[in-house]
């Protein structure tokens, strides 16, 4: 009850504060965490050091991972806000030719992202310019907490649905020729498999690669990447068909690898907004 009152205090203050003071006093916040958490920095340039390959580059986007968290936490704190008639204001479909290609071939399609610059505003705002977006999302421990979370999403038309029920509500989304949004850079299923990212081993969700292959679903690789201080921008790739040997097993193989070069890409770029707090790699620590 608490936690959900503390919650719901931090949203109100959120939709109060003026935005420009509002990111000042997030990134604050997040500079002290990022002072007072160094397991967690260590973590962080891990991580960045295999995306960069370079030791002292990762320690230099360590501080600005931190800030841009703050700065998101924000933006989800008052995505209830947004609506169809503001969310061109904020966020710009950078390739709107790929979502809407992807879409119109009837088949469903996996929008397929990591934990990179606003993956939930990426969600929100293809519901908002109107398409039907099926979203796999973590429960919070506390139900009040998960609850009010939910709200945040639905408010914007997404559909959420909890890790663990969400394979079937996915398939039906799918054969309803939806899209459903997934994040593919972290297992929290313990269900994933031990795959190179990166050049080394690292244990990958098999998610959406199996999801697309028993259901032939497009795969659209996508992110929502913070521009200019405030406003985003979804940059998406061109989205690609699963393998289809009829061999399940190395189809998903082979798909699951696609989807991890076109993450790679994507954390490539901007590694700066990579929000990767848990040690992805089993090579150090």
């Amino acid at each position: 009850m608490l936690g959900a009152l503390v919650y719901r205090a931090v949203r109100w203050l959120c939709r109060l504060i003026p935005r420009r003071a509002a990111y000042g006093f997030a990134r604050g916040v997040s500079y002290l965490c990022y002072l007072l958490q160094p397991a967690r920095r260590r973590v962080v340039c891990d991580n960045l050091t295999h995306v960069t390959g370079d030791r002292g580059v990762a320690r230099r986007l360590v501080r600005p991972v931190f800030l841009s968290f703050g700065m998101y936490l924000y933006d989800f704190f008052r995505s209830q806000k947004l609506t169809r008639q503001t969310i061109g204001d904020i966020v710009e479909l950078a390739t709107p030719e790929h979502v809407e290609e992807s879409y119109k071939s009837g088949r469903g399609v996996i929008c397929l992202t990591a934990h990179l610059g606003n993956w939930e505003i990426g969600g929100q705002a293809l519901a908002l310019f109107g398409y039907p977006v099926t979203a796999v999302v973590l429960p919070h421990s506390s139900p009040e907490v998960d609850e009010l979370f939910l709200a945040e999403r639905r408010a914007t038309g997404l559909r959420p649905v909890s890790v663990g029920v969400a394979v079937r509500e996915c398939y039906k989304a799918l054969r309803r020729g939806e899209m459903v949004a997934l994040v593919g850079d972290w297992d929290t299923t313990e269900g994933g498999r031990e795959a190179d990212f990166f050049g080394a081993p690292a244990l990958m969700p098999r998610g959406p690669a199996a999801m697309a292959v028993r259901t032939g679903a497009l795969i659209l690789p996508g992110c929502t990447i913070r521009d200019r201080g405030r406003d985003f921008t979804i940059h998406t790739l061109p989205s690609f068909e699963p393998a289809s040997t009829g061999d399940r097993e190395r189809d998903e193989e082979e798909t699951a690898r696609l989807c991890r070069r076109a993450l790679e890409t994507f954390i490539s770029r901007w590694p700066d907004q990579w929000f990767m707090f848990h040690r992805m790699w089993k090579d150090e620590g």
